[in-house]
């Protein structure tokens, strides 16, 4: 343990005495290490810096020659053959310097023996092109003339080969003969056309061929032409080896040497016998009708003017007949024109049966023919031919499986009492035909000069409807469609008046049938369509919703193929509910072509709109067909409904269709209503709808909407109104006409003021021109003519309807009344009507409906 502690203080103490002489030591031996360390970093450092020096020094001179050359092999490489490098310096570089420059001094002799060579390969160049230039040149020249020659060669040949072409192959027969007109050459035509070969013909004269039908005088005229002016052609009949006679088209030339010598005829002809007849026929459809073979209107005036130049010599009579067939356009709008020329062929046919075979037929164009009568002796014998005519054009025609029937509307004139040219009688024959047709139709009227009147009427109001057209004179007025349950207005019925300019309000009645046959029904429906159209939509715009709008369809416009992209057209245009617009079209036209009008249905009620069958039970429809037709409903109409009450045949009709109607699923709707029994029977017959006088008249758009929102609103039910326009004022001194009249207005709806004096109706008049719908005076006033008065309320009341009340016939009236017809354009039958004394229910009805429509 002693031991120990003396070994530990001892460790003690030499640790205390040697660490720090270690340690200074150790720090002596650290503090030299540093010193030499720091000696050989800078003596390193020193060193470093001296090679760095040398290094870059060596480089940059090295860099620099590098780039001298780097920069004369640029210049060099660009084409300086004269660059040379210079170094200064005595080492390597130096060495690579001087190989540089003697490369460059060599490709730079190269360079000029280079050049030396070019320029004398380019002399030689331009020696050798001098040289090509020339021998082409002369080749050129050598082959133009040879080209030429071959050409010119070549297109002799070819002339020769045309010509020969041309004569062998020509459609027209050619023959040459020689200065003694001896035969030479014929073609392959000529034996086509005569029947006789080259051999059989050379050396003979042309004589051979011909016939005796060529005269002498042509041969002459032939021989004097080829003499004068060497050149013939012309017209001549030939005779071909088998005998056969035909004309020919020849024409001849005479060919002539230097010496101006014939040395030669060629002759070229044609068969002309097609031409001949077709100018024959051409000569014919020129004189006739290529339909019926009847004489047309230019041989009907050549001949007429024989006739009469003929009954001018010996005093006889001729009878020229104008007949138009009626109802034609129909059977061929319907049926189609196949059908309609086939009974043009039998109408002439049956003409030409009815008279002499030194009488005229003749078919004007249409379904106009005339028959003109010569050699008149007694007028009996046109009653008769013209009674026959009748009778025979009016039996019925089998045609195709149909039985049709027409009839012949007939105007006759005679010279020399109707006029003493063609032209004049023909005039007034066709102003008589007119006239028959005005008569009912199925009748013949003779020429009166009054008809010359009546015809210049008609015509006048025919250019004053195309003047109307353009100015659209035209208005619709509107009829309601009562439901006969409700009572209420659910439709209209648009029905178009003229208001003329100067003739006032002009009855459909009168217009319609002149629209119809000048060919202006057309623009006038689509007008129609329109308006109603725009009409619909405007009230729909009002708050009228729902109210259906109907619009009569003329025949022609049914059977137009574009009329269902019209219809559809309007509707989009005027933006209205397609379902609101309903179409009537009538039972004949629509039995006229049934499956035609089953397909044209059908694209309409794709448009949408409602279809109507109107005056049902006048036509002859059949049932299966009635019921293929996509229609709505059924118009009763108004001949079964005005004697619904008295006449138990018309009342099972009406009964039948509403019940047959009702089966197919189509609505009814009965029009000329008029009496309170004839709303309560069909009301029990289960009616649906009604419209008619009993109701109200047509109105226009203000007074027909101001009643429908009147009667809407006041839930009323099937009660007669009464619009203020069907005023009618009565001047007649007779107290029993005046009453008489009185009543029977009010009976048909209307408001009649009757007075006995003369002042007191003038006066009315003048207080109000236009509150009266009509105004009806006596022929026999006490203080004033009926001529008076009626001019005096005319020149007041111009577009006021005038009804005159005579004991005379309304002939003699209009005798008295001529001159007042033309100073204030009273047109008789559109703005002036007569009645004749003694006064009756149903003449009062008809002239109302006349005038009011």
């Amino acid at each position: 343990m002693l031991a120990t502690t003396v070994i530990d203080n001892s460790y003690r103490e030499l640790h205390e005495v040697l660490l720090p002489a270690a340690e200074r030591l150790v720090q002596a031996r650290i503090d030299r290490a540093k010193k030499v360390l720091y000696q050989s970093v800078g003596i390193a450092s020193l060193l470093f810096l001296v090679v760095a020096y040398f290094c870059i020094a060596i480089y940059l001179a090295i860099a620099g020659s590098i780039r001298t050359l780097s920069r004369s092999a640029r210049a060099f490489a660009a084409g300086n053959m004269n660059e040379r490098v210079d170094l200064g310096t005595r080492d390597e570089l130096k060495r690579v310097g001087d190989s540089f420059n003697e490369m460059a001094a060599s490709f730079g002799a190269m360079r000029d023996n280079l050049v030396e060579t070019q320029n004398a390969l380019e002399q030689e160049r331009l020696h050798l092109e001098d040289t090509v230039r020339q021998r082409t040149a002369e080749l050129a020249s050598s082959n133009t003339t040879l080209y030429r020659e071959i050409v010119e060669r070549k297109k002799a040949e070819n002339e020769l080969s045309l010509l020969a072409a041309v004569f062998e192959r020509s459609g027209e027969a050619i023959m040459i003969t020689d200065a003694d007109n001896n035969i030479v050459a014929t073609n392959a035509a000529f034996y086509k056309l005569t029947g006789y070969t080259l051999e059989e013909v050379r050396g003979k004269n042309p004589r051979i061929l011909a016939s005796d039908k060529t005269g002498e005088q042509t041969y002459q005229r032939m021989l004097d032409d080829l003499t004068r002016t060497g050149f013939w052609q012309g017209e001549l009949w030939d005779r071909s080896k088998d005998g056969h006679v035909y004309p020919k088209w020849s024409s001849i030339t005479a060919v002539r040497n230097e010496q101006n010598q014939v040395i030669n005829y060629i002759f070229s002809f044609s068969d002309i016998t097609e031409y001949k007849a077709a100018q024959d026929r051409i000569h014919y459809l020129a004189h006739h009708d290529p339909l019926t073979d009847l004489p047309n209107r230019f041989t009907l005036i050549e001949r007429l003017e024989q006739a009469i130049g003929s009954a001018r010599r010996n005093t006889e009579k001729v009878a020229v007949m104008f007949i138009d067939l009626d109802h034609f356009k129909n059977i061929n709008d319907t049926l189609g024109h196949d059908i309609g020329d086939k009974l043009l062929v039998q109408v002439a046919q049956r003409l030409q049966s009815c008279v002499r075979n030194s009488d005229i037929v003749a078919r004007l164009g249409g379904d106009e023919f005339v028959v003109a009568l010569a050699e008149i002796e007694d007028v009996e014998t046109v009653f008769h031919v013209a009674d026959k005519i009748q009778h025979t054009l009016g039996l019925s025609y089998a045609l195709e499986g149909h039985d049709l029937r027409s009839s012949p509307s007939i105007g006759i004139a005679f010279f020399p009492e109707d006029g003493e040219s063609v032209e004049e009688v023909m005039k007034n024959a066709d102003v008589a035909m007119y006239h028959a047709k005005s008569r009912g139709r199925n009748n013949y009227q003779f020429f009166e000069e009054a008809m010359n009147t009546a015809s210049l009427e008609r015509m006048e109001l025919e250019n004053d409807l195309r003047v109307a057209l353009e100015r659209e004179e035209f208005v619709l007025h509107y009829q309601p469609q009562i439901n006969i349950a409700t009572g209420r207005v659910v439709g209209v019925e648009a029905l178009v008046r003229w208001k003329h300019s100067t003739k006032g309000l002009i009855s459909p009645a009168t217009f319609i049938p002149i629209a119809e046959e000048a060919g202006l029904i057309i623009p006038l429906g689509e007008w129609v369509m329109r308006t109603a159209c725009r009409r619909l939509r405007q009230w729909s715009e009002e708050g009228m919703a729902d109210m259906q709008m109907c619009v009569n369809l003329s025949a022609q416009q049914f059977r137009k193929t574009y009329l269902p992209r019209m219809v559809a057209s309007i509707v989009v245009k005027e933006n209205i509910d397609p379902a609101l617009l309903e179409l009537e079209i009538t039972e004949s036209v629509a039995m006229g072509n049934p499956q035609e009008a089953v397909d044209t249905m059908q694209m309409l009620r794709g448009i949408g709109v409602k279809l109507s069958i109107d005056d049902f039970g006048t036509g002859y429809s059949s049932l299966s067909y009635l019921k293929q037709f996509p229609i709505n409903r059924l118009k009763l109409d108004r001949s079964f409904v005005k004697d619904i009450e008295t006449d138990p045949n018309d009342a099972a009709i009406c009964a039948a269709t509403i019940a047959l109607a009702h089966n197919l699923g189509l609505d009814v709707v009965a029009e000329g209503v008029e009496t309170e029994k004839q709303h309560d029977y069909l009301k029990l017959l289960s009616c649906d709808k009604i419209q008619g006088y009993y109701f109200c008249r047509p109105m226009p758009a203000a007074e027909v909407q101001a009643y429908i929102a009147e009667r809407n609103a006041s839930g009323k039910t099937a009660e007669p109104g009464m619009p203020s326009s069907a005023r009618v004022l009565i001047i007649d001194n007779d107290d029993w006409a005046c009453d008489f009249l009185k009543h029977i207005l009010e009976y048909l709806g209307h408001k009649p003021t009757a007075v006995m004096d003369t002042a007191e109706g003038l006066a009315k008049v003048l207080k109000d021109p236009d509150l009266f719908g009509f105004i009806m005076v006596d022929m026999m006033m006490l203080n004033i003519s009926g001529t008076g008065l009626a001019k005096a309320i005319r020149e007041v009341a111009r577009e006021v309807p005038l009804v005159v009340i005579s004991s005379l016939k309304p002939d003699a009236v209009r005798k008295m009344l001529r001159l007042l017809e033309k100073d204030c354009n009273l047109l008789y039958g559109i703005n002036y009507f007569i009645i004749e004394k003694p006064l009756t229910v149903e003449g009062v009805g008809e002239l109302t409906r006349k005038i009011l429509g």
